[in-house]
């Protein structure tokens, strides 16, 4: 039965409900994040492998560092027109710029967070910067996530290494400001960040954000800049990512078998660094809207016949059988939460709540005692988007309870048990129970006996009235 909006005369229990927009999608998106050491001048061998890596890996948002050379850089943008329409190149603005985000999504807004050098007040001169793109199909003019590409400060000095956490720290007090206004914020942050696991500003920047696991699968190492056999090169993304992001891999040439044009000797000719990969399942308008309901089902076992559903969202049917709705799944558009891990965060107009249980995007609910014939309305209101608790699902589920009503009325019209019930149980009786016929098996025994014959004829006349 479809979700019911705007039921709040009718609902008790404080449930709020309001009309929602349409729900946000999912859109998966493929980032790359490499420290290139330069474009290299057009032709040469170093930019042409540079090229074959980003065709054979074919990301759709590209975060590069050390993204110098003009003219190397110029060219790329111009072989790429098509694919990636759009760049963002950080500072300094002249000749050795460090950062660029790439990518074949508009960008929306995009800014640079500058930081001290040692305990100076002089700026450090290649910040990191971000992006915030537009991932819709076609663009709805709003940013749906924001890419960070960086490269902390290299070197073994003191002042090299309280740089880096003046960086890892002003990052961290965006990202934070970011989270603080809106707990659902979709954030990439990726780059050479010149931070081994366990390093100072490598543990700042997860204050707010969670350190990706990545790994070469070929040889399950996790080194990104091999000459010196250290993991210096990192991706970090915000809570609202977690569960969504799925393929990540450093990408190395020489191991396995790399994919067209890629040649085995690409990796190590383009840059000194490896570059990182992974496939993110992005979803657009993702801060605007609390989680939807897209499908529900009465799920009741019929002993060794198997278990049965009923769609109780989209026709509106009701549930015919003993005791009524007993477990209901329902799904949503996005992974979510319960906001106080009680089973007062889904309310019903009548029985009790007995558990609830999430999975991902489904929340199944064990319930009991609901009143027969007579509309069941379940509310949602403590059940949130995984990564914000203060979205809370408005959508209102109606589920008519009407013990023998085999034949069912579906729609807004009111249902009654009559004759044509009767019949129905009837024609089934000794017949093996089915996907087809369950609904006779009036008290899921798992046999069309005699017994539910007798029922439906006890409820004959009772009737229902349709959800509102």
């Amino acid at each position: 039965m479809r979700a019911s909006r705007g039921l709040n005369r009718i609902l008790t229990g404080g449930l709020v409900l309001a009309l929602l927009a349409p729900a946000a999608a999912a859109v998966q998106v493929r980032i790359l994040s490499w420290n290139i050491l330069t474009y290299n001048d057009p032709g040469t061998a170093e930019f042409e492998a540079l090229k074959r890596i980003v065709q054979a890996l074919d990301p759709d948002i590209i975060l590069f560092q050390e993204a110098n050379n003009s003219t190397g850089r110029s060219r790329f943008l111009t072989d790429f027109r098509t694919r990636y329409p759009y760049n963002y190149l950080g500072p300094p603005f002249y000749e050795n710029p460090r950062n660029q985000v790439v990518s074949a999504f508009p960008i929306k807004s995009a800014g640079i967070i500058w930081c001290k050098v040692g305990t100076t007040q002089t700026n450090f001169e290649r910040p990191t910067i971000w992006a915030e793109l537009d991932i819709d199909s076609p663009p709805d003019g709003a940013a749906d996530v924001r890419v960070f590409s960086t490269h902390y400060k290299s070197g073994s000095t003191t002042t090299d290494g309280q740089t880096r956490l003046n960086q890892a720290t002003e990052d961290d007090a965006v990202i934070t400001g970011l989270l603080t206004s809106d707990p659902n914020y979709q954030i990439y942050y990726a780059g050479d960040l010149n931070c081994q696991l366990g390093d100072a500003p490598l543990n700042r920047i997860q204050s707010h954000l969670t350190r990706l696991s990545i790994i070469d699968p070929n040889n399950g190492s996790p080194v990104t800049y091999p000459s010196s056999g250290r993991i210096i090169d990192h991706i970090l993304y915000s809570v609202a990512l977690q569960g969504r992001i799925t393929n990540q891999r450093i990408f190395n040439s020489a191991t396995g078998t790399p994919p067209p044009p890629a040649l085995s000797g690409d990796s190590a000719t383009a840059s000194d660094h490896l570059s990182l990969i992974s496939t993110v399942d992005l979803l657009t308008t993702v801060t605007r809207y609390p989680p939807s309901i897209t499908a529900a089902a009465s799920r009741k076992t019929h002993t060794t016949a198997g278990t049965f559903d009923i769609d109780v969202f989209a026709a509106h049917p009701t549930e015919p059988r003993k005791d009524g709705p007993t477990q209901v799944v329902v799904t949503f558009d996005r992974p979510i939460r319960q906001f106080s891990n009680t089973n007062d965060d889904v309310q019903v107009t009548s029985g009790t709540v007995g558990n609830l249980a999430i999975n991902g995007n489904q929340l199944t609910i064990t319930l009991s005692g609901a009143t027969n014939a007579s509309p069941l309305y379940v509310g949602f209101a403590g059940i949130t988007t995984a990564g914000n608790p203060a979205l809370g699902c408005s959508d209102v589920l109606c589920i008519r309870v009407l013990r023998g009503d085999v034949t069912t009325t579906t729609g807004s019209e009111t249902s009654t048990v009559n004759s044509f019930d009767l019949i129905a149980t009837r024609a089934q009786l000794g017949r093996p129970v089915t996907s087809s016929n369950f609904r006779s098996d009036n008290d899921a025994s798992g046999t069309v006996n005699s017994f539910d014959l007798i029922n439906v004829r006890a409820q004959l006349g009772r009737s229902v009235t349709g959800c509102q």
